[in-house]
């Protein structure tokens, strides 16, 4: 199976900052609940359960759905996990959270603390 992403490889299809719109994808955050409360996009639900996300994705399949973490490893493997489950509207975000301060606007008791995360 074809693999995609530049900085971690997935099943999953990659995307970068200058193709996120957050009317393009349903945007799931997927780490732990401890990163979130710190920095998140506003709006973006955190949900870390594989079935929950390949039941929402069975239930909008015209839609985008994207993965994300805080450098894009996690968001990889589990861009696997549901490709292999069977989605085929799975996308992960294959860079640093980082990269979120430029477009969307960043919420959290230190929505700072990832404005300089680097590769």
């Amino acid at each position: 199976m074809q693999q995609y992403g530049v900085h971690f490889k997935s099943m999953a299809k990659a995307i970068y900052i200058d193709e996120m719109n957050l009317e393009d994808f349903i945007v799931i955050d997927i780490r732990e609940e401890e990163e979130v409360n710190a920095a998140r996009i506003k709006g973006v639900p955190n949900i870390r359960e594989p079935h929950a996300i390949y039941n929402l994705a069975q239930d909008n399949p015209d839609k985008k759905i994207l993965v994300h973490c805080k450098v894009g490893g996690r968001a990889s493997q589990m861009g696997n996990i549901l490709v292999t489950m069977g989605c085929n509207n799975i996308y992960f975000f294959d860079d640093l959270f980082s990269r979120f301060y430029e477009k969307f606007e960043i919420v959290g008791t230190q929505k700072e603390c990832l404005r300089e995360l680097q590769w």
